[in-house]
């Protein structure tokens, strides 16, 4: 601050492409010694610009977090150097910028405006968790439609919201499902939901992958699937033709998803675990021939758990489980299998959506849809679930809905 020419100095040597190699060997030592009390803010987010551009994470680290940990910065000159942290490495910085920022919405403001000033570069960019707790300090503070309007909280949000939906990763989808989830964000749940969606659509395009020759005859032949899409159109199948047999059958195989009293005669139905497990033991008889395999409250990501998993050489598809009577069977397909299942890379956004109908079972009325309609027929329930499907769960989303009712039903 010595220097009355510091300013235009510092401006001439981060923004004229003359001096760029001048501004890779210093930008480092002028950091470091950047005052903690200097006002010139414009010049230490030309500073920080000029490290972002031409500088590694790795070159960064130590500055930031030697900066961040002095305590006689100013309140001002701070969120600079926490943005900064946040576009390096923001594991170093992530409880400092969550105290900052919780303190009061003064200091959310100011850490947006920050965020917002430095120019953004193409040679270090956030993570999707520093993404992801930037949408979390901000969005309660704003709204999408600008009623709530906190500062520049609604550009960062909408930012970081792009910038996730611009990496078709299963990570970054991962990251959209848990925010559309979080109470806190509920005016962004549906702006949240449309990046998802879109993202999974760039997804499809960019990871799909044609069957080779060899595939395509190993699968007509009856072989072993080759491709999620493969594994669920042939799990699909063999769900159909049981679902059939359940129905069908002399043996009268519905009954083994109701409890019965001391004289066998069925009384109410089985709990929902019951009924999985029992439909699991059925799949996997008529599955092993083909090398696949049926496993019951599998783990996927982040430690959630679908119902059942269809295995195979790698591949899986999530199959998520309800009865007509549960009280989420019309949101489970997206808020449970779409969004928690679905996003396994091994799944490639298969998934397959099971649902036992009970008719009208005294203690399993079915669950009225979103319209307020009763389903009056297995057949009917499948169609209206299938009406519900959002645009991207449809062609890698099935229903089979298996009908257990008593007879009379």
């Amino acid at each position: 601050d010595a220097s009355p020419n510091l300013p235009a100095r510092i401006e001439a040597m981060t923004l004229h492409p003359r001096y760029s190699a001048i501004a890779r060997r210093f930008v480092v030592p002028l950091l470091l010694a950047f005052p903690a009390g200097s006002s010139h803010l414009f010049s230490l987010r030309l500073l920080l610009h000029a490290a972002l551009r031409d500088l590694s994470p790795e070159e960064l680290k130590d500055v930031i977090r030697e900066k961040v940990s002095t305590e006689s910065m100013p309140v001002q000159q701070r969120p600079y150097w926490l943005a900064a942290g946040l576009f390096t490495a923001h594991e170093l910085v992530e409880q400092d910028v969550a105290s900052f920022a919780r303190e009061d919405r003064q200091n959310r403001d100011r850490l947006a405006t920050a965020i917002t000033t430095i120019p953004h570069s193409s040679n270090i960019q956030p993570s999707n968790a520093a993404l992801k707790l930037i949408i979390e300090l901000f969005g309660p503070d704003c709204s999408p439609d600008g009623l709530r309007l906190q500062g520049k909280a609604r550009t960062v949000i909408q930012w970081a919201l792009g910038t996730l939906e611009s990496r078709p990763s299963g990570d970054s989808e991962r990251v959209l499902n848990d925010l559309a989830g979080d109470c806190r964000l509920v005016s962004w749940r549906d702006t949240i939901l449309s990046a998802a969606e879109r993202l999974r659509g760039v997804r499809r395009e960019v990871e799909f992958q044609h069957s080779t020759v060899d595939e395509v005859d190993a699968v007509m032949s009856n072989g072993q699937p080759r491709s999620a899409a493969d594994l669920a159109a042939f799990s699909v199948d063999v769900l159909r033709d049981l679902a059939g047999h359940i129905r069908r059958s002399n043996t009268s195989d519905w009954r083994q998803y109701w409890n019965v009293d001391s004289s066998a005669t069925p009384t109410d139905p089985k709990p929902e675990t019951a009924c999985r497990d029992a439909l699991a033991s059925d799949l996997n008889h008529r599955l092993r021939s083909q090398n696949v395999r049926v496993d019951t409250e599998s783990r996927h990501a982040e430690d959630k758990r679908s119902d059942m998993l269809v295995q195979s050489n790698g591949i899986r598809v999530p199959v998520e489980v309800k009865k007509s009577c549960s009280p989420d069977l019309w949101e489970g397909i997206e808020s449970q299998l779409i969004r928690k299942y679905t996003v396994d890379p091994a799944a490639d956004g298969f998934g397959i959506y099971v649902v036992f109908w009970f008719g009208n079972a005294e203690k399993c009325t079915p669950k009225r849809s979103p319209d307020r309609q009763k389903p009056k027929s297995a057949g009917e329930l499948e169609r209206s679930l299938k009406e519900t499907l959002p645009e991207s769960g449809r062609g890698k989303i099935d229903v089979v809905v298996v009908d257990v009712a008593k007879p009379q039903d």
